[in-house]
């Protein structure tokens, strides 16, 4: 009862086997095994096809006799058993295996679509230079006419399309220095850099639009470790971006304090305004490609979104960092680290 208990599902044969004496059996030439019951109708005896059939399993009963179990369905009993894990398991591979699959055809789907971008802006913006440039350079020609200065509504007109064609410059270099950033390829030239004296010579090219707008900046240069290896022109770019959002984004007159400390294994750099200030869900995605500030309904501030993007991924590639404090209407800080 408890052997078919336990392999209830299981079809099995057995045989109950005497053990004769030997002596005797030896003697008269006889098995020395007979067979006192079987499953096999009309079993009374070893055979060697019973041997074989008996010889599965065995249960020794006082050293007189045994039992021989015999299971011929045994290879499906256990497949059965199995079969249900089996399948579960290979299920399990299939879907592991089709789930890495399909991420690497879309990693490299995107990856393929990225440099289709990176190859259209890039196409796209030198394309753009050359006519800004014969725009700009026709321009010139024109403020040299006599015509023109005679006539304050044409040089009105002149101004306005000198300024636009320096804009539409400006953006278009935003644009070209973020996908080459963004690119593989683009490496980081590093050479000795004065941070004192590149910051004096980025801010004097903002002179003419403060003077506009009655803004000051402040330099508050006390690093004492200022010579540090960085890209000059990235560097640049990154102190220029930092010093245009600043003046961008303020409704009074704009004041802006820079700022350089020693730090431990660097030298920190921070810019100071009072603009408008950011709330918290915008510190949270002003470093996102194509994010906008948001000024209100009334859309004054141009640019791509591509600028403090730009500023993040090039401190990082020199293995440095940038934070940000600023509240709504009481300005903002970028603080900057470089290693030395």
């Amino acid at each position: 009862q408890a052997f078919n208990a336990e392999f209830a599902d299981l079809s099995y044969e057995f045989g109950l086997i005497k053990h004769a004496d030997l002596h005797k059996c030896c003697q008269r030439g006889v098995s020395k095994e007979k067979v006192l019951l079987s499953t096999i109708d009309g079993a009374n005896k070893i055979t060697p096809i019973l041997e074989t059939k008996y010889r599965s399993s065995t249960g020794i009963l006082n050293g007189s006799a045994h039992i021989n179990f015999h299971f011929p369905n045994k290879d499906y009993f256990i497949a059965s058993q199995i079969g249900g894990m089996l399948v579960l398991s290979v299920l399990c591979i299939l879907i592991v295996v089709g789930c890495f699959t399909y991420t690497i055809i879309t990693i490299r789907k995107q990856k393929r679509l990225a440099e289709i971008k990176n190859d259209f802006i890039n196409n796209m913006t030198h394309e753009f230079k050359t006519p800004i440039f014969s725009i700009s350079l026709a321009s010139k020609a024109l403020g040299k006419s006599p015509q023109i200065k005679g006539s304050p509504r044409l040089n009105k007109y002149l101004n306005l399309i000198d300024n636009e064609s320096k804009r539409l410059k400006s953006q278009v270099d935003k644009v070209l220095k973020m996908t080459l950033s963004d690119s593989e390829n683009s490496q980081i030239e590093k050479e000795e850099v004065d941070l004192h004296d590149l910051i004096e010579r980025v801010t004097n090219n903002f002179d003419l639009i403060l003077s506009k707008k009655k803004g000051t900046i402040n330099l508050e240069l006390d690093a004492q470790k200022h010579i540090i290896y960085a890209d000059k022109t990235h560097l640049s770019n990154i102190i220029q971006n930092l010093i245009d959002n600043s003046i961008k984004y303020s409704r009074q007159p704009p004041e802006i304090t820079i700022n350089t400390q020693d730090r431990e294994n660097g030298v920190s750099f921070s810019i100071t305004d009072n603009g408008i200030g950011m709330d918290t869900e915008t510190k949270k995605h002003i470093f996102d490609k194509f994010y906008r500030a948001q000024t209100g309904d009334i859309h004054d501030v141009k640019g791509f979104g591509l600028g403090l993007s730009y500023v993040k991924n090039i401190v990082e590639a020199h293995k440095g960092w940038i934070e940000i404090n600023s509240k709504i209407n009481k300005g903002s800080k970028f603080t900057i680290f470089l290693p030395v």
